[in-house]
């Protein structure tokens, strides 16, 4: 297509194009869409592909036009891609028309596109951290052995009521909290499964349950950080 045409790449991600489609541009887009649709559309008193296209202009004269314009700003985004080099692929979303202002001579329209940006790689190994793979021991292998057996492991209860509660072992509590005195939202359960030292509940909460006894009840106090949720 014949159209006076100017592109500017503002950086790597965006560049704008001015350009004039001329009227006989448009005029010849228009015959072959008129032609194509002739051979196509049904017009009492004229036989299916034989519509003359002045009738056919007469009565999709509008829609004909519209087409024909389309199909020169379509022709026009290739002539831009070809003058910015890049491939279709390349564009960030649709072209933007800002400008579409027909006059005599054509129309003149102003369009913005956005660029996938340029990244060189040249440099791309200095950026990957030097992976170490480990020494693994064997007493590493046997303790991480010696934790999947205890987290599977069975618990047994024990039957001594004055055992008192050691750190490590596992505890079935009740608790309910209070602050200022006033119970609040989330800080009461029953029947609940802890296991002292996992550091799981607030600081210093599992410490002080060393050494209680089954059955006994004990006030535990604790400080909530200011930023605790």
């Amino acid at each position: 297509m014949n159209a006076s045409l100017k592109v500017n790449k503002i950086d790597s991600a965006n560049a704008t194009a001015q350009a004039t489609i001329p009227a006989d541009a448009l005029n010849k887009k228009l015959d072959k869409v008129t032609k194509a649709a002739s051979k196509n559309l049904k017009i009492d008193g004229f036989r299916k592909g034989k519509v003359p296209t002045s009738a056919i202009k007469q009565r999709y004269g509008k829609q004909l036009e519209e087409d024909a314009q389309k199909e020169c700003v379509q022709d026009l985004l290739q002539d831009i891609l070809k003058a910015l080099n890049i491939e279709a692929f390349m564009l960030l979303g649709d072209p933007r028309i800002t400008k579409f202002q027909k006059k005599d001579n054509g129309i003149e329209l102003e369009v913005e596109l956005s660029l996938a940006p340029t990244i060189k790689l040249d440099d791309v190994d200095s950026c990957i951290p030097e992976v170490k793979i480990p020494t693994i021991k064997e007493t590493d292998i046997q303790k991480r052995l010696e934790e999947i057996a205890s987290t599977r492991a069975p618990l047994v209860k024990i039957e001594d009521g004055r055992r008192k509660l050691k750190d490590g072992e596992f505890a079935k509590i009740d608790f309910e909290g209070f602050i200022d005195g006033k119970p609040f939202d989330g800080g009461k359960a029953e029947g609940y499964l802890l296991k002292v030292g996992s550091k799981s509940f607030i600081e210093g909460f599992e410490e002080q349950l060393i050494g209680m006894k089954r059955g006994e009840e004990k006030e535990v106090n604790v400080t909530f950080p200011e930023d605790y949720q």
